[in-house]
């Protein structure tokens, strides 16, 4: 995805291109199709190496959200900072006001490889089961692989399941497992949340 997230030339306006779900944005935020600002060749190379997709390609990232990566571009105008500063409090306070309640966690990290058949499925499932009948809360990054088996062994013995999901451009949706689930942009706040209510984690 390195090569998306810079600004591309290849004799056409240079844009910062932004995925969204199946769609493409502009550093101004407008959609745009794929060949507006690259050459043929230069996108199908892309498309190969995996760093863009078909713009017909459906998604698993609701419509109204992207991911935005201007933050990181350096300096900006501060209005444009205060802006940023103020939609991380509003991601933060989104998860502090859905986790409050949710009681002590044990919080498993794992990969999201990993199917149904594999053994660490399993011994994840059968480990967060142990914990969940102590009466822990599980709390899991909300995807599939051992993720899904963290969140489905507190399902299995009725304890409390919670999964902190984040937008990617592809790939990660929330497993079917859990009681209370969120969604963030930004990874390093879902990271913080992840930790802040556990007191104990699973690796």
């Amino acid at each position: 995805m390195l090569a998306s997230m810079k600004r591309l030339n290849h004799g056409c306006v240079p844009v910062c291109i932004y995925l969204s779900g199946c769609e493409l944005r502009t550093a101004k935020g407008r959609r745009t199709a794929l060949n507006n600002y690259l050459s043929k060749t230069a996108a199908n190379g892309l498309l190969a190496r995996g760093y863009l997709r078909r713009v017909t390609e459906p998604s698993n990232i609701p419509p109204h959200r992207h991911i935005d990566l201007r933050f990181l571009e350096g300096p900006r105008d501060r209005w444009q900072e205060l802006r940023s500063v103020a939609s991380i409090a509003r991601e933060f306070v989104y998860g502090f006001r859905k986790l409050h309640f949710v009681g002590p966690c044990v919080t498993f990290f794992g990969s999201a490889r990993f199917k149904e058949d594999h053994p660490y499925y399993e011994a994840t499932r059968e480990l967060a089961r142990r914990i969940g009948r102590v009466g822990f809360t599980i709390m899991t990054g909300g995807g599939p692989g051992i993720m899904e088996a963290a969140n489905r062994g507190a399902r299995d013995v009725g304890a409390k399941s919670v999964g902190c999901n984040i937008v990617l451009p592809h790939e990660q949706a929330a497993n079917p497992y859990l009681d209370v689930s969120l969604t963030f942009e930004r990874f390093f706040v879902r990271k913080v949340l992840l930790v802040k209510y556990s007191i104990c984690f699973v690796v």
